[in-house]
Parts: C-alpha cells; structure tokens; sequence
C-alpha cells in the first residue's frame, strides 16, 4: 500500500491547482468589474435625476421671457427664438420666498398715473429690499416688443426696458421710482432680485475671483456643471465668472462628470439634457436623462 504522493503526481495535483486559482481570479475579476460598472451607472443616474430635479425647481420659478442661451465673449438668443446651441442657460429667477409666501400677488389691481405710478396688493411687511419689478408674458415668448436679448432685461451690455425700480408704501403700494416708469402697466407683474446662469467649467473664466472663493477650486474640471447667482444684468453685470464684464455674484457645483448639458425649448416646454461619463476600472460607463419643465 502506498503511503505517500508520486513528485509526478504532486507537481499534477499543483498545476491542476494553479489553473483552478487562475480561472477563480478571473472569474471574481469579472464580477467584480461588472458589479463596479453597474454600481457606478446606478449612482451616475441618481446625480443626473438629483441635478435635473434641481433645475427643474429653480426654472419652475424664473420670470417667463428672460430665459436665454449665451457664448461666452459673444452673443445671446431668446430661447424662444434660439438658432444655435448655446453653453450658458441664463434666467432670472422670481423671489421664490416672496411668491411662496404670497407676499404679492402679481396681479395689477389698481393703477395710478397721478401723482405716480402705482400697483396695489402687496404685503408692505415683507422685505422687498433690492428687488425690481419686471412686465413679462406668461410663456417663455414674453410681450412681443420684449427680445430678451434686445434690451429688455439688460442681459451683457443692453438695455433693461422691461425692468423698473420701485419703492413699498405702508397702504401696500409700489410706487415706481420717478427716474424710470413704465409707459404701460400690464395686468401681470413679477418680482426679482437675482439673474442665474448654469454652464459646465469648461466656459468659464477658471481665474475669477469666485471660483477660488466659493469652491475648491482642485475640485473643479471641464466637466463641472456650476450654477451662477447674485448678479444683476439690469445693473449692468454679468455672472462672477464670465469671460468678459462687470462679474459679479457667486457660484456654486450642481455636479461633477457632466460631459454634456443642453436645453431645448419645444411648444412652450423647456427640454433638460444632461450626459454624464464616469470611468470605472479603464471602461467608460455613460448615462443621459432628460427632464421637461412647463
């Protein structure tokens, strides 16, 4: 009887062994791989629908009418009226607090030319401070002598037409400041204190003063997607990290890996693409979601 293993049958049992090992490695190498791939994809879409749902929310409540697209240096279309692809989704958003709140109303109830112009129903207890008011259709369209990017909103150097400061009364009164008044009081009005501009990195100036002072500016790529606020075109600025003019406002990262951003505007409906790429384990893993806003 034999009471121990062959060399021969040794160095067999340690081959057979050995490719074992290596088919098992592989074969974890592979699930693992797939599972880093599909856990990727899974969080790639749930930033795409988390970033479209902010979007969503903050073009809910912009003033119909100011929404453009913009080439850095360059031009500005209407969206409405849109040509061209444009980088830069530009708005101007309502006072979302004010509106919630219905601290007005938006409607003009009564009018005055003597001894000034004056809209009623406002909540004169509510800080109105900075804001101005802004004539604008209900669709993106807006009045039809208002382009957006002709002088009615003040967008890079042009006029703001559309837009009027004003003053609050103790009988809840605007009452137009008298170096500028609307030659026509339409029946709806909006409120507004700040423009928004959403753009990736790419676009931007990457040595403006706001980068480095409201992100980490390692942080930030190309592929960045940020969002722009507290700036003012009817005062003649423009965002914090434009390409050109007076900047102003601060900025901050809706998301990262954002290899494409476009918006569409189709039968009064705004369209929001997104186009997210991640490299996981030398593999490109890639997602794109689209979002509707009325």
């Amino acid at each position: 009887m034999r009471e121990a293993m062959s060399l021969l049958e040794m160095i067999f049992v340690l081959l057979i062994s050995s490719i074992l090992s290596v088919a098992t490695f592989k074969s974890l190498n592979v699930l693992y791989s797939y599972s880093a791939r599909h856990k990727a994809l899974a969080q790639l879409s749930l930033e795409a629908q988390i970033t479209l749902n902010q979007l969503e929310s903050m073009l809910y409540y912009r003033v119909p009418g100011t929404l453009i697209g913009y080439t850095p240096g360059g031009e500005c279309e209407s969206i409405s009226e849109m040509t061209q692809k444009r980088p830069v989704l530009e708005w101007i958003g309502l006072m979302q607090e004010a509106n919630i709140r219905r601290a007005y109303d938006g409607f003009a109830d009564i009018m005055s030319t003597k001894p000034k112009l004056k809209v009623y129903n406002l909540d004169s207890s509510y800080d109105f401070n900075s804001s101005v008011l802004i004539f604008a259709g209900s669709l993106e369209r807006g009045l039809q002598n208002a382009k957006a990017c002709e002088g009615a909103y003040g967008w890079h150097g042009n006029e703001s037409t559309q837009i009027f400061d004003f003053n609050v009364t103790g009988d809840n009164e605007i009452v137009f400041d008298s170096s500028k008044t609307p030659r026509k009081i339409y029946e709806k009005y909006y409120l507004a204190k700040s423009a928004f501009a959403v753009t990736r990195a790419q676009n931007v100036d990457m040595n403006a003063e706001c980068i480095g002072r409201d992100l980490p500016k390692e942080e930030i790529d190309d592929d960045t997607l940020l969002l722009f606020y507290n700036f003012r075109p009817w005062r003649g600025e423009t965002y914090c990290a434009d390409t050109s003019g007076r900047k102003e406002g601060n900025v901050s990262m809706l998301s990262k890996d954002v290899k494409g951003f476009r918006v569409i505007y189709d039968n009064d409906v705004l369209k929001i693409g997104l186009d997210m790429n991640r490299s996981v384990g030398g593999r490109s893993v890639h997602i794109g979601k689209q979002k509707v806003v009325f």
